[in-house]
């Protein structure tokens, strides 16, 4: 949303500016503080809060999108940061804008809550999907490098980094193992061989790559 402008046929009426700093207080006092209210719920306030104060000229949707997932780690709801509600709010984004105004003008949490714990159901069931998926490619890897008997540690490491950093350079692995260019280099067309990582660019310097079956099972949109 941006202030001023008409969306879905609905004014959105930002704070004023003035306003702003103590709004944000506010709301971080009632996360911090309120311990009465359940943490998903609560967790559905805030976000349909930080959004409503929207304190930033720009940035504001990313931000409030990462701040879900911040809270639930902050209470030990969630041990990483694998909740991506972005894909939810996007298919949705209609009916989203809509519960934003009838929360602002009719005080209709009820259904902005029912919405937004649907939203953890739907991003939290479309993570365990995905993290089965890499868990099993990773599978598949340790398998194919079992091949290598020469250097599978060496390659399993490099493929634990790659987990951590799917698009990479050679420099980076020399950086993270201190290895030498060259070994590093060669380390890499074993796995390229191995179908493991593709190159990303055709230079011959600065060559950039991909561990593509990892990126393709978290960017694919189901």
């Amino acid at each position: 949303m941006r202030p001023n402008v008409i969306v879905n046929m609905q004014e959105y009426n930002p704070p004023s500016p003035e306003n702003i700093d103590e709004l944000l207080l506010d709301l971080i006092k009632y996360i911090a503080v309120d311990q009465s209210v359940d943490i998903l719920i609560k967790t559905a306030l805030m976000y349909y809060q930080f959004e409503t104060i929207h304190p930033f000229s720009s940035g504001n949707g990313r931000v409030g999108r990462l701040l879900p997932a911040l809270l639930l780690m902050k209470k030990g709801i969630l041990s990483k940061g694998c909740l991506f509600i972005s894909e939810y709010l996007y298919k949705h984004n209609d009916v989203c804008l809509d519960l934003f105004f009838g929360v602002q003008h009719f005080g209709n949490y009820m259904e902005w809550i029912k919405f937004f714990l649907q939203c953890i159901i739907d991003s939290s069931n479309q993570a365990i999907k995905r993290i089965k998926e890499a868990v099993d490619e990773r599978s598949k890897i340790g398998k194919n490098l079992q091949r290598s008997v020469k250097f599978s540690g060496e390659l399993s490491r490099i493929c634990d980094f790659i987990e951590t950093k799917p698009v990479f350079m050679i420099n980076d692995l020399v950086d993270a193992f201190q290895i030498s260019y060259n070994t590093a280099s060669s380390r890499v067309d074993m796995l390229v061989e191995m179908n493991i990582v593709k190159k990303d660019n055709e230079q011959h310097r600065n060559r950039i790559f991909a561990a593509q079956k990892y990126i393709d099972i978290f960017m694919d949109s189901r």
